[in-house]
Order: C-alpha cells, then structure tokens, then sequence
C-alpha cells in the first residue's frame, strides 16, 4: 500500500470517527424516576431524548430492559404527544433489585439508571433515602451523568463537556436557582450550554444535596 494513501486512510477513518462520536450522542432525561415498583402492577415512566443534550429527537424506537436475579423484562417505549417524549410501561413479575437501562436507538446513547426495588403487592415499604442519596439517583436519571464528571457516580462523564462536579461545591441558594433556569449563567467560551431539564423543586433540592455533599459533612462536623 502506497504510504501516502495509507496515511490518509487512516485520517480519513479518525475524522469519520470522531465525527460519528459527536453527531451521534444524545442525552436521556427521565421525568417521573420511580421511587418503588410493584411486582404485576405497571408503572409508566417518560423520558426523553436529546441530540447533543437540546435538540429533542423523535422517529425513535427506544426500549428499558430490566433484569433482576436471572428474570429479564423489556418494555417498548412509544412516543408521546410531545416531542422528543417517549413512554414505557413497567411491570416487572417479582419482587427484588431491578437493573434498568434505556436504550434509546440513537447509536450507543443509553443509559443506565440506578437499580430500582420492587416489592410485592401489599407490601410496598416507605423508600427512605436521605437527600444525597436521592440526588445522586436523579444525577443518573436526569442525564447529569452523561455529561458531567462525579467520582461517587460509576462511568459518569463519558461524553465529558461539562464541567467535573466531583470537588465542586456552590454556594445553595445559586444551584437552585442556576437548576431551576440554567440562562442565567451565560455558558463558557466553545462550550455547550447547560440545558433547562425542567426539574421539580423537590429534584432541585435533592440535586444540591447531592452535590454538596461533602461540603455539607464538612460543615457539619465544624459546627461539633
């Protein structure tokens, strides 16, 4: 092979590649997280799915795979009077751990929620998570994980263009405010803005709590 040619194959395969990574990644943000499941009772959960984390994507054929001890369940999600907004009903057979993830059908944007519980019918149990922890669930759900670094959250970041949260810590009351309606903080020179995620003040609380955790151990433990 002529080395010149060989050499702009390769190039010409890197450019290709690298432009399949950007143009074909997309974000998942689910709307109504489930706390709990019930075996044999369904539950209808709505995501949506965004090119680029903004521009709603529809025409998709997206689905959740959940699995738990051996069981596998799939349920197809359908499109919703809203664009980019699809919904897939839940109903899983037994009680136990639950492993969910989203595939969208937009190349390799899935994504992989925290594991859900499920308890029999009549026996549903109060979910206790502290603040935190249900933050660091809605970090996974809400798409924070795929373009956002955090050291408490496994394979967050890949996508890798915002900003790494693992040691920052923000000032409460403009993290709400800054989750509630991301415009008011203009996005840094080449890089993409932060998407309004339409998040519920209760999801904004748990969101801070979650990212100022640590701070907020630290602060705790001064005051003793």
């Amino acid at each position: 092979m002529n080395r010149k040619f060989g050499f702009a194959t390769i190039a010409i395969a890197a450019v290709c590649g690298i432009a399949a990574y950007y143009g074909g990644w997309a974000t998942v943000t689910v709307e109504n997280l489930p706390e709990q499941l019930v075996a044999g009772q369904p539950y209808n959960m709505t995501f949506s799915v965004r090119q680029h984390g903004h521009d709603f994507l529809d025409d998709l054929t997206p689905r959740v795979e959940l699995s738990s001890a051996g069981t596998d369940v799939v349920a197809r999600a359908v499109p919703t009077n809203k664009r980019g907004y699809y919904t897939a009903t839940l109903n899983v057979p037994k009680s136990g751990e639950w492993a969910a993830t989203i595939h969208t059908s937009f190349g390799k944007s899935n994504l992989k929620l925290m594991p859900i519980d499920a308890v029999n019918a009549g026996a549903r149990t109060v979910v206790s998570w502290s603040p935190p922890e249900r933050g660091q669930r809605l970090f996974v759900a809400k798409g924070c994980v795929t373009c956002h670094q955090h050291a408490k959250v496994e394979g967050s970041g890949y996508i890798n263009v915002g900003p790494n949260l693992s040691d920052r810590r923000f000032p409460a009351d403009y993290l709400k405010q800054f989750l509630a309606d991301p415009s008011i903080k203009p996005p840094a020179p080449n890089k993409s803005p932060m998407p309004n995620l339409n998040l519920e003040p209760a999801e904004i609380g748990a969101l801070v709590a979650f990212i100022n955790a640590e701070h907020s151990k630290r602060t705790a433990a001064a005051e003793k």
